[in-house]
């Protein structure tokens, strides 16, 4: 069975086959999880020495709201980056938006790195499969190319 989605949501399937009792299936289309920001690159993030960069992500899976055939879900979020040079700070998020906001920080320079996003909706049902979305982008902390210094007015 091949399904295309029409638009962002969750329903309930029932399918049928000849001599076999027909079985009910949720299925979830939502948009891919993605960089809202149109600053950063899809394939690498470069944040100079000492600065940091705001991320904000949207899309992913949503959370499920009670129904007769599937029971509540609760999301799971997580970000990560597997070295110490740099600082990943969740700022907040907004489930109702699907909006993910984070603070990049580079103590350090010359390191690359992947940063990693993934966003599952754990579905509290036996036997139900959780939907997950995880999105890997490079990640590095460069020198800076060039400075300015700006007097403050006195």
């Amino acid at each position: 069975i091949l399904l295309e989605a029409l638009s962002e949501g969750y329903s309930t399937i029932k399918a049928s086959y000849a001599h076999l009792p027909s079985v009910r299936v949720v299925v979830a289309a939502y948009p891919e999880l993605r960089f809202a920001n149109k600053m950063v690159n899809k394939d690498r993030i470069i944040v100079a020495y000492g600065s940091t960069m705001h991320l904000r992500l949207t899309g992913g899976p949503r959370r499920w709201e009670y129904s007769h055939s599937y029971r509540t879900s609760k999301l799971d979020e997580q970000a990560s980056l597997s070295m110490d040079y740099a600082k990943l700070n969740h700022v907040r998020g907004s489930p109702a938006d699907m909006i993910r906001e984070y603070h990049v920080s580079c103590n350090n320079f010359g390191w690359e790195d992947t940063l990693s996003f993934k966003v599952t909706n754990v579905i509290d049902d036996v036997n139900a499969l959780d939907t997950k979305e995880v999105m890997n982008i490079s990640f590095r902390c460069a020198e800076p190319v060039s400075g300015r210094v700006v007097p403050f007015d006195s």
